[in-house]
């Protein structure tokens, strides 16, 4: 995909009416490159590599999200060096509920739970000017 820059470049050389061969030759790129966006209808996209992507379904680790919540909601009031980590937790799933879940997939689950959590914590200070003196 071309820079936007060389993106506006090559749309307004077609709307000024310079022969696209001419453009594509300047540019460095294909005439269907030129012709696609000097198009009228093309929109130029913010961000093309952000992508919204549906969550993918996790059939073996949906059974155990409560109880992996449970224990990281157990594990906040935990002193930091009490804490299970998501090994420990995999290892645990195995073995008191014989659970069939890979390590890999607990801890893209930790790791997404604590990182919602961490945001939900944030807290914008705003002060009245003045008030802080």
């Amino acid at each position: 995909m071309l820079e936007v820059p060389n993106i506006q470049c090559s749309r307004v050389m077609v709307q000024r009416g310079i022969p696209i061969r001419q453009i594509a030759r300047e540019l460095r790129v294909s005439r269907k490159t030129v012709r696609k966006y000097g198009a009228p209808d093309y929109v130029v996209e913010a961000n093309p590599r952000q992508r919204m992507r549906r969550p993918r379904p996790a059939p073996q680790m949906d059974r155990w999200k409560p109880v992996v919540a449970s224990w990281l909601a157990k594990d906040e009031t935990e002193p930091r060096k009490q804490r299970r980590t998501a090994r420990r937790m995999h290892q645990l799933l195995q073995e008191i509920h014989h659970a069939n879940v890979s390590e890999a997939a607990v801890r893209r689950y930790v790791a997404h739970v604590r990182g919602a959590r961490a945001r939900e914590v944030y807290v914008p200070l705003e002060f009245i000017p003045g008030s802080m003196m």
